[in-house]
């Protein structure tokens, strides 16, 4: 993986474009019994019609169909029996912040926030606790720094309050 700052955040950026026109997507629920029943039903296709294209036992079908209404079935599997049904599978994943420099954002502000608490509430103790305006500040800066410098720092673990 390349570490140079502007290979990373060029790569962000492309990959943000990529992925934003499918951020309405997430709005689209996944149907109780999950998509391969819910498209196979659609079709009017049977369990036994599916098992027959596929080379399946007809309980190999339905034992799919749940584990993918359970979220356990493969993607080869949902890939294989998709072609079946005449679909594409498509798969990605969608940054929950909008876009991956935001998710990055907010991952240094999480972090900063965690690495300079422990200091504040010691000088706080101390009676030479910084004003809030100025300890939010603080956090945003070293976030900005984490972020430009490519900190693996982001990364560590943070405890929730």
């Amino acid at each position: 993986m390349p570490r140079h700052r502007s290979t990373l955040k060029l790569r962000r950026k492309q990959l943000d474009r990529t992925l934003q026109p499918l951020s309405d997507l997430r709005r689209i629920a996944v149907p109780p019994v999950g998509w391969l029943r819910s498209i196979r039903e659609a079709l009017g296709m049977s369990t036994y019609d599916l098992a027959r294209l596929a080379r399946l036992d007809p309980s190999t079908i339905r034992a799919t169909e749940g584990r993918e209404a359970n979220g356990a079935v493969t993607l080869e599997t949902l890939r294989r029996l998709a072609g079946q049904l005449d679909c594409d599978l498509a798969y990605f994943l969608l940054p929950r912040q909008g876009t991956l420099e935001e998710t990055l954002q907010a991952r240094a502000l999480k972090v900063a926030e965690a690495l300079v608490e422990p200091v504040h509430h010691t000088m706080s103790l101390e009676a030479q606790s910084l004003a809030e305006d100025a300890r939010r500040e603080q956090i945003r800066e070293l976030a900005v720094e984490m972020v430009h410098s490519q900190s693996a720092e982001i990364w560590n673990e943070v405890s929730e309050p």
